[in-house]
């Protein structure tokens, strides 16, 4: 695969939102190309913001000095089944930003609903995957980042995880 071009950065423009295609492969061999667009970070945030986490119930009280502090159960199964609920929303809220291809509803809800209802499970995987790739910086990009830091020659530097000499 020939290596993209790299470009320096002007301007905030040379690190705006782009679209990227990607190719998922559908259960009968074919494949097919879907364009997405990155998301600028406020977008990402007004969708996070839109999501309603659940708190997690109130499982026992403990008296702490002469306050009473409540224990929450995170274990509760309606809790967790609420918390996948809601990353599962994130999910599609975030694909449908995403996805430059028509879909059909007026409203964000509806067109969830024709989202859950037309996109087989292998695409809505592999486009997730997608779109946390384009999105979301992982942390061996953050290291990478990191690392580039460093000087060449500087190969037992602080931090890298390397045994040091104790007597230098």
């Amino acid at each position: 695969m020939k290596e993209p071009k790299k470009i320096k950065a002007t301007s905030l423009d040379d690190l705006s939102a782009v679209n990227v295609t990607v190719t998922i492969k559908r259960p009968d061999g074919k494949k097919v190309d879907v364009e997405l667009r990155s998301l600028s970070e406020d977008e990402m945030w007004t969708i996070r913001r839109s999501i309603k986490y659940p708190k997690p119930p109130v499982g026992d009280f403990k008296k702490v000095g002469n306050d009473v502090v409540p224990q929450y159960n995170y274990t509760d199964q309606g809790y967790q089944d609420a918390i996948r609920e809601a990353d599962r929303d994130l999910a599609h809220r975030t694909l449908i930003a995403a996805l430059t291809l028509e879909i059909a509803g007026e409203t964000l809800e509806e067109k969830i609903v024709t989202l859950k209802s037309k996109l087989g499970e292998y695409a809505f995987v592999s486009l997730i995957e997608a779109v946390k790739k384009i999105n979301i910086v992982s942390n061996e990009e953050i290291a990478a980042v990191a690392a580039s830091f460093r000087p060449d020659d500087d190969a037992d530097a602080q931090g890298d995880d390397t045994a040091r000499d104790s007597a230098e």
